[in-house]
């Protein structure tokens, strides 16, 4: 196996970081479907622009079929695993349910500003990336820090006692297409615009909350 396959969990500081890895074919498939549908007409979609911060036209609710319900609850199971996030900061341990699911066709330009979710643990998949970082670092005028395209965690500081804050990048791509990372809802994060393709970035994201 491709070990760029392989779940990579990234640890902040204890019981706090993100667990990313390359989604299943059956998954992906199967979210293809409804995504799919809505990018032949988007009057077919429900938007979910009211209850997002992103500053992005296309938004829309999807409805969570059971392969990926099934995926996203072994993918939080690993990530507890891992991390000890529920163990750390619950109590009772919740019990968790598959909240909301939707879907960003993100047009060059368009951002997600910083936020963070609501529940217990949420996700994000790269379903489809149409740029490389090399192309984007052409549209930068500061090419060996380009932000453009990026995902960025923004955490605080360790053991600061000014309390500052630093950010960890997620260098997404075309490479990146079809892996997900799941985290903490509570953790913020921000979502770069890209400058150098015409087509979509399409993204999938979602809660998981305590029933």
């Amino acid at each position: 196996m491709d070990e760029n396959l392989q779940p990579q969990y990234c640890s902040f500081s204890d019981n706090y970081g993100y667990l990313l890895e390359k989604a299943p074919q059956n998954v992906l498939d199967e979210l293809g479907q409804q995504i799919n549908n809505l990018q032949s007409d988007f009057t077919k979609g429900t938007l979910a622009n009211q209850f997002l911060v992103g500053e992005i036209q296309h938004e829309y609710d999807l409805k969570p079929q059971f392969q990926t319900k099934q995926y996203i609850k072994d993918l939080s199971q690993r990530f507890e695993n891992e991390s000890q996030y529920m163990v750390s900061n619950y109590n009772p341990l919740p019990t968790l349910k598959f909240n909301n699911l939707w879907v960003n066709f993100q047009k060059k330009h368009e951002y997600n500003p910083i936020h963070n979710h609501h529940g217990v643990y949420s996700f994000v998949l790269w379903y489809q990336v149409p740029y490389t970082f090399e192309d984007e670092q052409k549209y930068s005028y500061s090419k060996e820090h380009c932000k453009h395209g990026k995902f960025d965690f923004i955490i605080p500081a360790p053991h600061n006692k000014l309390h500052q804050i630093c950010n960890y990048e997620l260098d997404i791509d075309k490479s990146k297409e079809g892996y997900i990372a799941i985290f903490p809802s509570n953790l913020n994060h921000i979502v770069y615009p890209f400058y150098s393709s015409d087509e979509y970035r399409i993204t999938i994201a979602g809660n998981l909350t305590s029933i």
